[in-house]
């Protein structure tokens, strides 16, 4: 409320505190109220910093893993697929939100049983771990 007296609706600081308040409702379970302050949050970071920013992606990803984890796969797919674009645009494709992005993708689609995309998006995180850090590297062994 603070944030909003002082700062305006519209601001990055109010973006971030709805994702704050987002993330202590998703641990505490409340998953209705946490997807309404990603979605406060989102619609503030997309008008302050265009549909192409990081912390758009960031937003994304962070929805996805609440769609994730109550089995909302495909929104959740959908919204890593997002991510990922706006990540590989900004960062290249190796960088390592990058590499967590697949990641989340593949167990979402292991927990539908597409264990072929599962399969597909573990050789894409193995490029990108390799990428970054040599073939030698603990992150490649995993």
């Amino acid at each position: 409320v603070i944030n909003i007296k002082v700062h305006g609706e519209e601001h990055p600081d109010v973006a971030m505190a709805y994702n704050n308040q987002a993330n202590v409702y998703q641990s505490q379970g409340k998953n209705e109220l946490a997807q309404e302050e990603y979605l406060k949050c989102l619609d503030i970071v997309i008008k302050v910093h265009g549909p192409e920013h990081p912390l758009v992606g960031t937003v994304y990803f962070n929805t996805a893993n609440l769609y994730a984890a109550q089995g909302m796969f495909d929104e959740a797919l959908e919204l890593y697929t997002q991510r990922l674009a706006i990540w590989i645009k900004v960062f290249g494709p190796y960088h390592p939100g990058v590499a967590s992005t697949y990641h989340n993708m593949a167990n979402v689609c292991q927990s539908q049983g597409k264990h072929e995309e599962a399969q597909e998006l573990c050789k894409k995180i193995l490029g990108v771990e390799t990428e970054l850090h040599g073939p030698d590297h603990l992150a490649v062994a995993r």
